[in-house]
């Protein structure tokens, strides 16, 4: 364990001793941001990308713990990428694509939900959550990358995927990114939400068959005790 999760470990349990109350949420982004931050400075990766952006939210966390570096973020559903468009103005070395990721270039339905953060290709299992369904187009990350004129030369990427289920079709149209990528960040379904949602332990065997291996499992969501899903950060072995 290196010594910034040793500082958090030993600060929330001093404060949790005293009296003081942290919720989980936090306690857990702390450790997570450290191991985060530990790969990008153990990996040397000089470039993120960023699929299932939002709203930005992500590349913000990463300035808050100190990445300087390339953010290339992907988000398909416009009414979330005009914000995000909107952060971007004053980081130059933030980038953004109004296009979704995934196993081949075609133009296909996404579920757009009352929640923006659950939208997906995938259809929810609960149907009441729907707002509306939008053609959007989708692109191989390799391809992407290859037409892309200023990718940076001798990449050393870090992948994170937020797609709500949709995680290993991107990594399927991406086999030669991936040849470059030293870490990734997914987030894993332990009770799906979705139709057709992969399992985490079968999303964490994909993982590592690419030559990935775990550093750690961070809960995302929770509910009436089950965890519901987790952020996965793996390292190349």
């Amino acid at each position: 364990m290196n010594f910034l999760r040793r500082i958090f470990l030993f600060a929330g349990f001093w404060w949790v001793k005293n009296g003081g109350k942290l919720p989980a949420r936090i306690f857990f982004s702390l450790y997570r941001a450290s191991a985060v931050r530990e790969l990008f400075t153990r990996k040397d990766v000089n470039c993120v990308l960023d699929v299932g952006a939002n709203r930005g939210q992500y590349a913000k966390y990463l300035r808050c713990i100190g990445y300087t570096g390339p953010i290339l973020s992907f988000e398909p559903n416009t009414d979330c990428f005009k914000v995000l468009k909107e952060r971007m103005k004053t980081d130059k070395s933030w980038r953004g694509f109004n296009i979704a990721l995934g196993n081949q270039n075609e133009t296909r339905d996404f579920v757009i939900t009352k929640g923006a953060m659950c939208s997906s290709f995938l259809t929810p299992l609960r149907k009441e959550i729907v707002r509306s369904v939008r053609r959007v187009n989708m692109r191989r990350l390799d391809d992407f990358i290859a037409n892309l004129e200023d990718f940076p030369g001798n990449p050393s990427l870090f992948l994170k995927l937020d797609t709500q289920g949709f995680d290993l079709e991107v990594v399927n149209g991406a086999p030669r990114t991936l040849e470059h990528t030293v870490g990734l960040q997914s987030e894993v379904s332990v009770c799906p939400i979705y139709h057709d949602m992969p399992h985490y332990l079968d999303s964490l065997k994909v993982y590592e068959s690419l030559g990935f291996e775990l550093i750690g499992l961070f809960e995302v969501t929770k509910a009436q005790g089950r965890v519901i899903e987790y952020d996965c950060v793996m390292a190349r072995r």
